[in-house]
């Protein structure tokens, strides 16, 4: 199947052919990175090719080559090859590149630094999350300028940096195929969306969530993408965002004198700023501290925090329970919870199938809905401490500290 893209550049039209195959992933198409001399993406003969998990495996590019990207068992990036350039993915950590070694540090969700060839970079965002700035440790600004993005994410003017990928809304932009890597899915800035099919549909009584190809709606100022799949209010990241380039201006001044080790110095920060300001602030700051001293506290939180690595031997465990979550609008990643041994986590009240399980959970879902989600979760809390003693307090401690202060603002469609 095809579809036709009319472009108006400078007030010259042309008709651009799109063709996509049978379960509506683009095989062929259009690079318009630079919108007055678009490039071809799937060219000549060589459409670009899908695997049987609707992921592209090599993108054909007329004047950049053929990009091939393999997946690991979970369907993220593994390794992308361009030419002679070999990128392999460790993890949302540590990336290889021809041999150079990077490694991102975040707070929470926000990238807020890099370490490259024994150098710290430090990332300033706008709204949206995306890479403004880069700056240096002698508090330099890396390249000519600021970065600007058109709305759906071209970039206006490109600031002259180059020693990041990570630009609009913070994910990875493929040069080589004028695509950003969205994880589930990537996206095309000149075009606006995203090149295959959403397997989700966020919202079925939306119908600018019916348009399983579009971006945010088709309102890429208000809203973000984190993974591909769904959007959320950039207002949200706003926050952590300002939060995250004071830290990182703050901390480097003391990291050039030697004062204190970088990630030190970032964490110190955040939480000096985070003392004065709301509870994402405090949230985010949290989520950093127990990733720098992960041996020094213990796991509370929101679920997608508390839930390690497979094979780590523990489990998290909602609080209150998942079912309950679920049936107020908290996606199962949002909701609070805690970390625990599995034998611990199988004797609380909410656990498995049985009768008794079943009546806890109902007990905590009719507290809900009389508006009492603090007694709904002080219920999961005793139910943790009457069968451990203290040994999950510091969990519990961190994952009250990171619930949110209005719990309508929590229950929000993701």
């Amino acid at each position: 199947m095809s579809d036709n893209v009319v472009l108006n550049y400078n007030g010259n039209v042309a008709d651009y052919t799109l063709e996509y195959d049978e379960n509506g992933n683009m095989i062929r198409g259009f690079d318009f990175s630079r919108p007055a001399q678009p490039m071809e993406r799937g060219y000549n003969t060589t459409p670009m090719e899908w695997n049987a998990e609707n992921k592209p495996t090599k993108i054909p590019h007329s004047v950049n080559g053929t990009t091939s990207i393999v997946y690991d068992g979970d369907g993220k990036r593994a390794k992308k090859v361009n030419g002679s350039n070999v990128t392999y993915y460790v993890n949302d950590y540590f990336e290889e590149t021809n041999g150079t070694s990077t490694m991102y540090i975040f707070a929470g969700s926000t990238r807020v630094a890099m370490i490259k060839n024994d150098q710290t970079y430090y990332y300033h965002k706008d709204h949206l999350g995306s890479t403004a700035l880069i700056t240096d440790d002698s508090q330099s600004i890396v390249g000519s300028s600021k970065t600007e993005y058109m709305p759906f994410g071209l970039e206006r003017t490109t600031g002259g940096q180059t020693v990041t990928n990570y630009k609009f809304t913070d994910q990875e932009q493929d040069t080589s195929t004028g695509l950003y890597n969205y994880d589930a899915r990537l996206y095309d800035p000149g075009l606006g969306m995203f090149i295959s099919a959403d397997s989700i549909v966020q919202d079925w009584h939306d119908p600018q969530s019916l348009n399983r190809y579009a971006y945010c709606r088709n309102n890429p100022l208000k809203y973000v993408d984190p993974d591909g799949h769904a959007f959320v209010m950039a207002q949200k990241l706003m926050a952590d965002q300002i939060m995250m380039n004071n830290a990182a201006a703050a901390s480097a001044g003391a990291y050039r004198q030697g004062q204190i080790n970088h990630n030190e110095v970032i964490a110190s920060k955040i939480m000096e700023f985070g003392r004065t300001l709301n509870t994402p602030f405090a949230i985010a700051a949290k989520y950093y501290i127990d990733r720098l001293f992960a041996d020094k506290n213990g796991r509370g939180g929101r679920h997608r925090d508390t839930k390690g690595p497979v094979g780590d031997g523990k489990e998290s465990h909602h609080i209150p329970s998942k079912g309950v979550m679920e049936k107020y609008g908290i996606h199962p990643d949002d909701g609070s919870a805690i970390q625990m041994d599995p034998e611990d986590h199988m004797d609380t009240g909410s656990w498995g199938n049985s009768g008794e399980s079943q009546q806890f959970r109902d007990e905590e879902n009719q507290l809900i809905e009389q508006g009492l989600w603090d007694d709904a979760i002080q219920k999961g809390i005793d139910d943790v401490q009457e069968k451990n003693g203290t040994k999950y307090d510091k969990e519990l401690g961190e994952m009250i500290d990171n619930l949110p202060d209005d719990y309508n603002d929590w229950i929000q469609p993701r």
